[in-house]
């Protein structure tokens, strides 16, 4: 009986231990399910990686090429804006003496066409000034004259009026002689009356001509005189027209002639400064370019940074 007991415990042992071999199998199988499971997933997550290590060492090779790019075509727009800056230093050296030289005697030419265009309008209207003033004192004088020969035209009339009247006081004076001599008594008539009226009357006509003569000698001198000195100063007048407008238009000539060659001396200085404008231009727009170019190089390099250490610092990245 005893020997049973014994065996039967010790088949329950077995069975114990049959039931934790069981459960630890099914543990087993349980584990070895969740291993595959995890060596798929570990495949899987090692095939992602493995595809973002190529794509990002696709990209890092990618970032290389252009920083290479780009470092080389710094390194020749470098070289470029040097070899441009040389050129426009020894430019500037060879051209800065010439074109300063040129440049003070271009002002000083200037000054001496202005000051010489100064004076000429000085003396054009100071020319001006003496024919205006000339003309005046022409234009006083004549209408002076002009006063004076109507003085005389009304000085003649009434010389003429004055010499009808005379002339009708020696025919009174006739008459009342003629008018004496006959109311005298026939006594006392002359014999010799017929002379003495003849004697009276020459005398009268004696004196008014010699009145007549001297009168008209006069006005004849007077008008004479006036007329020559119109003519005279008609001829004055215009030899002094002829000789201002020759001044005025000599002077107007040498004027448009100094303003055109003030013109071309404006005209080269100009063309002389436009080659050192191209070139500044050109270094303006060089450096504009290099700077580009700096912005450029400086964000492929920001970038190339980021992927570097995104690749460092992702745990799912193996390098």
């Amino acid at each position: 009986m005893v020997m049973v007991e014994t065996l039967r415990s010790q088949l329950d042992e077995k069975d114990k231990e049959i039931e934790e071999n069981r459960e630890q199998i099914a543990r087993l199988e349980n584990a070895r399910t969740a291993a595959e499971e995890i060596n798929a997933s570990l495949q899987e997550t090692a095939s992602s990686l493995s595809e973002q290590l190529n794509r990002v060492a696709a990209e890092k090779d990618e970032l290389i090429s252009v920083k290479n790019r780009a470092e080389e075509e710094v390194a020749e727009m470098t070289a470029k804006l040097n070899e441009i800056y040389q050129q426009l230093e020894e430019s500037k050296n060879i051209r800065a003496p010439s074109n300063s030289g040129e440049v003070e005697q271009l002002k000083e030419d200037t000054e001496k066409l202005k000051q010489k265009i100064h004076e000429m309008e000085s003396n054009h209207q100071r020319t001006v000034a003496d024919i205006t003033a000339m003309y005046e004192n022409q234009s006083q004088f004549v209408e002076i004259l002009t006063k004076k020969v109507e003085q005389f035209k009304q000085e003649k009339a009434e010389w003429i009026t004055e010499r009808r009247r005379c002339g009708a006081y020696l025919e009174l004076d006739k008459m009342t002689l003629f008018h004496v001599k006959d109311a005298f008594p026939a006594k006392k008539k002359c014999r010799n009356h017929k002379k003495l009226r003849v004697r009276v009357s020459t005398c009268f006509d004696s004196q008014r001509n010699d009145i007549f003569k001297k009168q008209l000698h006069f006005l004849h001198g007077r008008s004479g005189s006036y007329e020559s000195q119109i003519e005279v100063l008609k001829n004055e007048i215009a030899a002094t027209t002829v000789v201002a407008s020759n001044q005025s238009s000599f002077s107007q000539a040498q004027v448009d002639d100094l303003a055109y060659q003030l013109a071309d001396l404006t005209k080269f200085k100009e063309g002389q400064s436009q080659p050192v404008n191209s070139l500044t231009m050109d270094v303006q727009h060089l450096e504009s370019e290099k700077a580009e170019w700096t912005m450029e190089k400086g964000r492929y390099s920001s970038w190339f940074f980021v992927a570097i250490a995104v690749c460092l610092t992702d745990p799912r990245v193996t390098i």
